[in-house]
């Protein structure tokens, strides 16, 4: 793989890996840190990458390997930074109301994650917020495909089931 492939395949993808190594480490630079040591690994590794069925899923599992390394090495609970990770647009051409509401709405949702259990939390991260395939959260997170769509049933319901809490209002 020549440099340009390279910058065409592998770079586009560093916005993607950063957030997810955000999700692992609990601040932006040593993500910044991890993805840099992924996207030195995969310029190696270049030569084999050719042969890699699914780049993307293959450099999010360096990913979350080389953040998982990097906790252990200092020993440190794992625990996500949603306010980081979690990078969602609110609406346009909506009235600031609608758009207020959309930003609550998704702080909620952060703050509800953060009580999942971490398989399910990555999940749902994973699949909603990131928009990854059932395969390509179950090659990230080395999960089969049964255990990733239980994970994110589990992690949907919980989330729904806390949101209706909230907005019961007495009902």
């Amino acid at each position: 793989m020549d440099k340009t492939t390279f910058q065409e395949k592998v770079l586009v993808l560093q916005h993607k890996m950063f957030r997810f190594a955000v999700s692992y480490m609990k601040s932006e630079t040593e993500a910044m840190d991890v993805v840099q040591d992924v996207l030195m690994k995969l310029w190696e590794d270049r030569n084999s990458l050719s042969r890699k069925e699914n780049l993307e899923a293959w450099s999010m599992t360096l990913v979350r390997n080389m953040s998982l390394d990097k906790l252990k090495r200092a020993e440190r609970k794992l625990k996500s930074d949603w306010e980081s990770a979690m990078v969602v647009a609110p609406p346009t051409g909506q009235n600031p109301s609608k758009q207020y509401d959309h930003v609550e709405g998704k702080r909620e949702v952060e703050k509800l994650l953060e009580n999942l259990p971490e398989a399910l939390a990555k999940t749902f991260h994973l699949r909603e917020i990131q928009g990854y395939a059932y395969a390509e959260i179950a090659d990230i997170l080395d999960l089969n495909m049964s255990q990733v769509k239980v994970n994110l049933f589990r992690a949907r319901k919980a989330v729904r089931e806390q949101l209706e809490k909230m907005y019961a209002y007495g009902v």
